[in-house]
């Protein structure tokens, strides 16, 4: 009976607290001018992808590899010409097959080793395996957003789920409840220094032995937050420049890694006498 107590009075203390992180959670997304993507109106199909238009803004969703995709948000509906200081041109020279369908509801993309489903209503992406399992998803109450020249995107956050990368950052190497700017900094640091010296927009997601990754190419000053604003949400952003992010799908983290290094490059093998006296 002790515990039956005890239990209901925890049922009546978190239930307010539960609407109260609700409420607060509503509050801080409310104060921004934070303008949603809305309903997609059009869809037109590439040979490589889709470009799809909600309201005056375009998305264009193209396939790189059959793992590697890569996602460009114009607010304006005007894309900027396509270059870019950390990607190689011509990565990924062979376009894979794709296939796509578009229905009433969603419009889905398929590569065979993943598939891309762009909900209508409102425009929301997700990432799915072969099985249909979701690998990543735009959060459901918290969708892609512009401000002015700044943006930012929303990802569902498992329960299960941890976060590795941004390059050289201070705190543990696990990314999760912690958020970070990325701005090169060169300056005296402590142990909880952020930003500092060197800015690597990308990040592996690993949940249960899956791992994903996400690189985004941007170069005015970003953030990422890995469940310290929401506890149900990661997001990334910046305060300018055009949404232009890559996912990268696994499973296995080291075919993460190297297709991300394929998309911004390799460091050469040095030659042993450039060691010099550490040889």
């Amino acid at each position: 009976m002790i515990f039956d107590a005890s239990m209901k009075i925890k049922m009546r203390l978190s239930t307010p607290l539960f609407s109260l992180v609700v409420l607060c959670s509503c509050i801080v997304y409310g104060q921004s001018q934070w303008r949603p993507l809305g309903e997609v109106t059009a869809v037109e199909k590439l040979a490589n992808g889709v470009e799809l238009s909600a309201a005056k803004t375009r998305v264009r969703i193209t396939v790189l590899a059959p793992n590697v995709v890569r996602l460009r948000y114009s607010a304006e509906g005007n894309f900027a010409p396509d270059q870019s200081f950390a990607v190689l041109p011509g990565a990924f020279p062979e376009s894979p097959k794709i296939q796509i369908e578009d229905s009433t509801n969603a419009v889905v993309v398929g590569t065979g080793d993943l598939q891309v489903r762009i909900e209508k209503s409102p425009m929301r992406v997700a990432f799915l395996d072969p099985h249909g399992q979701v690998i990543s998803e735009d959060h459901p109450r918290y969708p892609v957003s512009f401000d002015g020249s700044a943006f930012q995107v929303w990802k569902s956050m498992p329960l299960e789920e941890h976060y590795f990368g941004l390059g050289d950052k201070t705190g543990p190497l696990d990314r999760r409840d912690l958020a970070f700017t990325t701005w090169n900094t060169d300056i005296g640091y402590q142990e909880s220094t952020d930003p500092i010296y060197k800015s690597i927009p990308f990040f592996i997601g690993m949940n249960k032995g899956s791992a994903y990754g996400i690189f985004l190419d941007d170069t005015y000053r970003s953030s990422f937050d890995f469940g310290k604003q929401f506890w149900d949400a990661y997001s990334f952003g910046a305060e300018a420049g055009e949404l232009n992010y890559y996912f990268f799908y696994g499973p296995d983290p080291k075919r993460v890694v190297s297709d991300f290094t394929q998309l911004v490059g390799r460091t050469p093998l040095p030659p042993l006498f450039s060691l010099g006296y550490q040889q």
